[in-house]
């Protein structure tokens, strides 16, 4: 596989980066099912979370790994939930956020289980990720038999 590198220069036009980050994700991995698209554009999504959270006064927020799609492996799953996680980081740490990630099983609005729901996958992003002054778990116990 040929790596392709590209730079978009923008300047207070977040929106029409991940629009395009999209676009070039289309051209470049042509399937949609993936869920790489759905990575970047999380990525966007958590920082207005983590912006809402310092507004509100609060000091944790829950991040997730995403969508457990069918032909996404272990590794490249664990790759796409740890570039998205240190994409965010940064603006956790200037807004003094704690990112806490959690072991949901299934957002309302996804096709698919969470892709850290298992043990191991969940060990494995946390594993993946140094920061640990910026970044923790936070455990859901509606799910909590399913990670033990």
């Amino acid at each position: 596989m040929t790596d392709l590198s590209i730079v978009i220069v923008t300047w207070n036009a977040r929106d029409v980066l991940l629009d395009a980050l999209a676009s070039i994700a289309r051209e470049v991995h042509p399937r949609q099912d993936d869920g790489r698209i759905e990575f970047l554009g999380r990525i966007d999504h958590q920082i207005k979370l983590v912006e809402a959270t310092k507004r509100l006064g609060g000091r944790f927020c829950r991040v997730l790994t995403g969508q457990r799609y069918p032909d996404v492996t272990v590794e490249q799953g664990v790759a796409f939930a740890k570039e998205c996680i240190e994409a965010v980081l940064p603006v956790a740490k200037e807004l003094d956020v704690i990112l806490s990630l959690e072991n949901h099983y299934k957002d309302g609005k996804w096709k698919y289980p969470e892709f850290a729901q298992k043990k191991e996958v969940f060990l494995k992003v946390l594993e993946a990720i140094d920061e640990r002054e910026y970044f923790g778990v936070q455990y859901e116990s509606a799910v909590r038999i399913c990670i033990l």
